[in-house]
């Protein structure tokens, strides 16, 4: 067995608190949202793994809510922006979805581009007809 070795955890603790870093939302998105500015993502606040990981925060949030266990919810977040795509039940879903969002760390506003109705049916695309 070979002895634990500190140089081989330094990198990974630096790597932790980088990345804890990167995803503390900042005050100056909650300021955004209250001023009504555009809801249009900002290229200053586009990171890949801080985006990544709202996206995968929001996506939990929305697909372990009761309310939407039987629906199609997409989310993706870009720039501090959530974009919200795809099939709900109810006009309270599509509210419910944007308040989800809009709660979620990090995020400064919400594109709710949900609709209210069934998906509509994707063509087999099966090779093994």
């Amino acid at each position: 067995m070979k002895p634990y070795s500190a140089m081989r955890t330094v990198p990974a603790l630096l790597g932790l608190m980088a990345a804890a870093i990167v995803l503390m939302p900042g005050a100056a998105d909650a300021a955004d949202t209250r001023r009504g500015k555009t809801c249009e993502p900002r290229t200053e606040d586009m990171s890949f793994f801080r985006d990544e990981a709202m996206t995968v925060k929001l996506s939990a949030k929305l697909q372990f809510n009761k309310a939407f266990l039987r629906e199609r919810v997409a989310a993706k977040v870009s720039g501090g922006v959530a974009i919200l795509t795809g099939y709900v039940s109810s006009s309270e879903q599509v509210r419910l979805a944007a308040k989800l969002a809009a709660e979620t760390d990090g995020i400064r506003c919400v594109q709710n581009r949900l609709q209210i109705g069934v998906p509509p049916e994707s063509p087999e695309t099966s090779p093994y007809k």
